[in-house]
């Protein structure tokens, strides 16, 4: 169990492209809204200006009871309880974040990592007040490398109403980035406030897997082949199946167990090196046998 466990941690020490959404409080959800809507309140994680505050699904209170996206609407798109807003006689307003990504830089500075942008945008019946989220990537010295930006949503696409519309972009992450800064930004056009709405964003990166195959045998056991995909050189390859870890460190790179359900899940990681460095990449499959 020791050795498991030491194999284990060397593994998570490796680089590896992160997984899953790298933005922090991507939904408003993080620290109290504003009651109203019009006040500016701080939004945890998140660097602001202006008035770009946090508003609640179901309207705003007093002063002025200013008419927001309702709850049905956080139903539709699973927006929980509040969503992000440009603010109270805003102009123009922003609230950004940065992404540090140490892990995957061999892999971006292969040329082997993607990313995709997304969010909700909305605005306020035909108002025109535009909404974008942009992920720029930075460079070590800060400097931006290239950019994403999804929105903004236009009145008709919203059907002039007060929804929201998913917006999506992808990309190529470029050679030399460290880090990912996301911003979003509002600018107020019409009335008197800034009618940009913001929810259920997401940033994540794509990196290369492990090409998992199966062979089905008797007597219900099962052979996982994990393949390296091109441009890299296997090391080793660990597996987790059956409630058990095995690494196999000879091409083709494979484990066998018996199946004790009917549709078990094999995750690996395969150590690789990528350009001069070793990184981890993943790998997962579920079985599916006659």
């Amino acid at each position: 169990m020791l050795a498991v466990a030491v194999a284990a941690a060397a593994l998570v020490a490796l680089p590896a492209v992160p997984q899953g959404n790298l933005i922090r409080n991507p939904g408003a959800e993080a620290g109290q809204a504003s009651p109203s809507g019009e006040t500016t309140v701080p939004i945890p994680d998140w660097t602001t200006t202006s008035t770009f505050t946090v508003a609640p699904y179901g309207g705003g209170g007093a002063p002025d009871f200013f008419t927001f996206p309702p709850r049905s609407e956080s139903q539709r798109i699973a927006g929980g309880e509040n969503f992000f807003a440009g603010g109270f006689k805003a102009g123009s307003s922003t609230a950004s974040q940065t992404v540090d990504v140490p892990g995957a830089t061999p892999f971006i500075d292969q040329h082997l990592v993607g990313a995709s942008l997304a969010g909700w945008l909305g605005g306020f019946l035909s108002q025109t007040d535009p909404g974008t989220v942009t992920a720029e990537f930075l460079g070590g010295s800060g400097a931006v490398l290239s950019t994403l930006t999804i929105g903004p949503v236009t009145p008709d696409e919203r059907d002039r109403d007060l929804k929201f519309v998913q917006k999506t972009a992808t990309g190529d992450v470029p050679t030399g980035t460290r880090a990912v800064r996301v911003t979003m930004t509002g600018v107020e056009v019409d009335g008197t406030y800034d009618d940009a709405y913001f929810d259920n964003l997401s940033l994540s990166l794509a990196g290369p897997s492990l090409l998992m195959r199966v062979r089905c045998l008797g007597h219900r056991r099962v052979t996982v082949t994990a393949g390296i995909p091109a441009g890299l050189k296997g090391r080793s390859v660990t597996f987790h199946a059956a409630g058990h870890a095995t690494t196999d460190r000879k091409p083709p790179f494979t484990t066998t167990f018996v199946r004790r359900t009917s549709s078990p899940v094999v995750a690996a990681t395969g150590v690789v090196t990528v350009g001069l460095k070793r990184g981890a990449i993943p790998g997962r499959l579920v079985v599916h046998c006659p």
